[in-house]
């Protein structure tokens, strides 16, 4: 029986396990008295380091300070020899001028030595007066001298009770001669800017200013004081006052402060003005960071303690649990030899080949599933090269294989091979090394496994198989063709895919339609593809794509999702090409459209005639009722003859020319302007409107210039634009109501404009009511004929040179403008200008 070494041996005599616990208490006790002294430093050098900052602070504020009174006294001293030298009125220029751009000033004044104020830059100050006691104290000195805080925003405002503002005076003598009395510069100083400076500059640093005299009268306070500087008390207690001053300027310390009964303070007294700033932070505020960083220093020194707690009772445990370990380690072994005789029964059960080799590649033991694939004996495979029990082809792999040590347990190297096998069929297995270092008695080498993997590799030849066959059938479809997995990959095309895209299979095969194909392409793609994603089964669309040559053609995209029950495998495709089809519906839609664009022109020709002749014959019908129901004289009836007999002959011309709607069109191009009165021809057609006029109870009102203008115009059909325009204003127009035609002249041409006041144009329709056969849709229930009317007329007015457009009023009623040049151009190109004739307009 092996000898049992007794587990006290395996500690040291010396080191009991309550020594663990001691040397946990006396380094808990050393952290605790390092932290506490250099909380105590840390604390020390604190107040050192706020120290230090109140007193640059104070030197930066008091320099300023001083830095802005003697540029006053500068300025005022100047001021003194200007106003001695200066009359009267040029006082109170010097003066507004000098306090321009001073913003601690808010006035310079003059005052005589009875106080009164004789010229200031402030208007309001003139003639204000102020106790002359305080003026005293600059008469017996030459420089300016502060004279104190005083109620009041200015000299205006001076001790006012009510005034919430104070000022501080600086007053200068100014002496005339030497018997004189002279008089005295006066600034009034703003307290409120030297406050808001010294916020700005001491906020950030969490300090409180105050600015005092030598007798400790506060002259500016902190704006986060609970009192004004009017209302605080005097500062003569202050340590910087009993114990300082006079004899040191300067100084920082720690005591009662100004706003706080203990804070961190320096003051610094001005180097040429009897002024003190002191600067505070109370020391509360002044030692929060290191509150802070006392919090955690003591969090720290308590988690110490606990980890030194909690490692010194893990020590003692430890070696407590030592004197164990002895017994323990023998019950162990023999658990070991019980787990190896398990551990081989276990390798020896197991369906896969186990197996372990040196170095070099030779097997050194194998289980039983070896011998049970191949019918090799255990003295066949043990100590030969793993090598040589594959077969040939295989070999030189397992080689190489083998030559990779050094690998690691974590990464097998793996490969599929065929043993040697005695049996008729050798078995395919999927083989795989892990290198395993020497550690201890265990010897370098490999740990091997080999999967039996024989169906699988004969089942994976078979889908190959297939899946060759298929490919087969997928390049020989004539229509593109594509295969896209359930992440919208591409996994396979056919050629007539590639020879469409002009893309190859390698370069689409793992990518998506993103990365192949333009945004708005893709993006179309992408909602179908993911509409089938989320159920649908199939779906089509139509999208343009540009082929490989370069061509735009339009394709019907088919793709249906490929299922195992709920699971989507993949999506299937296909791309049609209907341009050519589409090509057709396009040729045949435009010989339908042909077709009716024929019948349309007929349409159009009758709808012209039967617009055209109306007109006249209203006139006609019109007169010859008139004729008819009055009785009038001869020399009336011949007149109302004669205007039946001119719309006859109007009629017939109408008639002959839109017998042949080209003619009418060539006549356009082709017509003879001549110098004409304009103011006839409207004069003439609204005499022609007149009856028409009063049978629908309208007031027709021409607006004419008293002088004849002549334009260059065809008679004729610029009458047929004004005819048309008017008639369309009188049958829109409600009874009483009125039409106004007004003849008006502007800078290049002359205007015909005609009001009416019926329903007017849509403003949408301006413009669309001068294409042939179109109504506005506030007359589309066939009031305004056929819509041929403006058409003709915008023809008539181009022919002319000129323009006519429509537009609505602001009051109701729509406005046609007819407008005519004064120059139209001649045959030969030149331009010809149109004057009146002698005498006339």
């Amino acid at each position: 029986m092996a000898h049992r070494t007794s587990p006290y041996r395996l500690l040291p005599r010396w080191l009991p396990p309550w020594l663990a616990v001691a040397l946990g208490g006396v380094t808990a006790c050393v952290v605790a008295v390092m932290a506490a002294l250099f909380l105590h430093y840390d604390r020390a050098s604190t107040l050192d380091r706020e120290r230090e900052s109140a007193a640059m602070v104070a030197r930066v504020l008091e320099d300023h300070v001083t830095r802005s009174l003697d540029h006053l006294d500068r300025l005022l001293r100047t001021l003194s020899e200007a106003v001695q030298a200066s009359e009267a009125l040029r006082v109170t220029v010097l003066l507004e001028q000098a306090a321009q751009g001073q913003p601690l000033v808010r006035s310079l004044s003059l005052l005589d030595a009875t106080g009164l104020v004789l010229a200031s830059s402030q208007p309001v100050n003139l003639e204000a007066r102020i106790d002359p006691r305080h003026l005293e104290v600059a008469a017996q000195v030459q420089a300016a001298v502060l004279g104190g805080l005083f109620k009041g925003r200015d000299l205006d405002s001076f001790e006012a009770a009510a005034s919430p503002l104070d000022m501080i005076l600086l007053v200068q003598k100014v002496r005339h001669d030497a018997a004189a009395e002279g008089a005295y510069l006066v600034a009034a100083l703003n307290p409120s800017v030297l406050a808001n400076h010294f916020h700005l500059v001491a906020a950030t640093s969490g300090h409180a200013v105050t600015l005092t005299n030598y007798q400790g009268r506060v002259l500016v306070a902190d704006v986060e004081a609970p009192w004004s500087a009017l209302e605080a008390p005097s500062l003569q207690g202050h340590p910087a006052f009993v114990d300082y001053l006079p004899q040191r300027e300067h100084a920082d310390l720690i005591g009662p402060g100004v706003l706080s009964a203990q804070a961190v303070q320096a003051f610094r007294a001005s180097r040429t003005w009897p002024l003190v700033v002191i600067v505070e932070k109370p020391v509360e505020a002044a030692l929060a960071i290191w509150r802070e960083r006392a919090t955690r220093i003591t969090v720290a020194v308590a988690l110490a303690w606990l980890f030194i707690g909690g490692a010194a009772l893990a020590g003692y445990r430890n070696l407590r649990g030592l004197r164990l370990l002895g017994e323990r380690l023998t019950k162990a072994n023999e658990r070991i030899a019980h787990s190896e005789r398990d551990l081989r029964l276990l390798v020896e059960g197991l369906h896969e080949i186990m197996f372990r080799t040196d170095p070099l590649g030779h097997v050194v033991t194998a289980n039983g599933r070896w011998s049970e694939l191949t019918g090799l004996s255990r003295e066949e495979i043990d100590g030969r090269p793993l090598a040589e029990l594959v077969q040939p082809e295989f070999r030189s792999a397992v080689t190489r294989l083998v030559a990779q040590q050094g690998r690691s347990a974590s990464e097998p190297a793996v490969l599929t091979v065929q043993l040697v096998s005695r049996k008729e069929t050798a078995p395919t297995v999927e083989l795989s090394l892990s290198w395993v270092e020497p550690s201890g008695v265990r010897t370098a080498g490999y740990v091997g496994f080999a999967v039996d993997v024989t169906e699988r590799e004969k089942a994976r030849r078979e889908l190959q198989r297939q899946l060759e066959f298929s490919q087969t059938v997928l390049q020989i479809v004539p229509e593109p063709l594509f295969v896209k997995d359930a992440q919208r990959r591409f996994l396979a095309v056919n050629r007539a895919w590639e020879e469409f895209t002009g893309l190859s299979a390698a370069q689409v095969i793992g990518r998506c339609s993103s990365d192949l194909q333009p945004e708005e392409e893709h993006q179309v793609n992408d909602a179908h593809d993911i509409a089938l994603q989320h159920g649908r089964d199939k779906t089509s669309y139509e999208l343009q794509l540009r082929r490989a040559d370069g061509q735009l053609r339009d394709v019907v995209i088919t793709k249906a999702a490929l299922r195992s029950g709920n699971h989507m495998l993949g999506i299937v495709g296909s791309v049609h090409d209907v341009t050519d089809f589409l090509a057709a519906q396009r040729a045949i839609a435009k010989a339908r459209d042909a077709a009716v664009a024929s019948d349309n022109v007929k349409s159009g020709f009758i709808a012209n005639v039967s617009h055209e002749l109306r007109t006249p014959l209203q006139s006609i019908l019109g007169f010859s009722e008139l004729a008819l129901r009055r009785s009038t004289t001869p020399e009336k009836l011949r007149s109302f003859l004669e205007d039946i007999h001119a719309s006859g002959q109007r009629m017939l011309t109408l008639v002959n020319e839109l017998l042949d709607i080209s003619k009418f069109e060539s006549s356009l191009q082709d017509l003879v302007l001549q110098s004409e009165d304009l103011c006839d021809v409207v004069r003439q057609v609204a005499h022609e409107m007149a009856p028409i006029a009063a049978q629908r109870q309208v007031t027709l009102e021409v607006e004419l210039p008293q002088q004849p203008l002549y334009l260059p115009l065809h008679r004729f059909r610029l009458s047929q634009v004004i005819r048309n325009v008017m008639a369309n204003a009188l049958r829109f127009s409600p009874p009483q109501s009125q039409v106004r035609v007004v003849l008006g002249i502007d800078g290049r041409g002359a205007s015909i404009r005609v009001c009416d006041q019926g329903p007017g144009v849509p403003e949408a329709e301006l413009e669309a009511i001068f294409e042939p056969f179109t109504q506005s849709s506030r007359t589309g229930d066939g009031a305004g004929g056929t819509g041929l009317g403006l058409t003709i007329s915008r023809s008539i007015m181009k022919a002319h040179g000129g323009r006519i457009w429509a537009a609505n009023q602001r009051d109701g009623g729509a406005v046609f403008t007819i407008w005519l040049p004064f120059t139209s151009v001649a045959q030969d190109g030149t331009v010809r200008f149109v004057t009146t004739q002698p005498g006339r307009l």
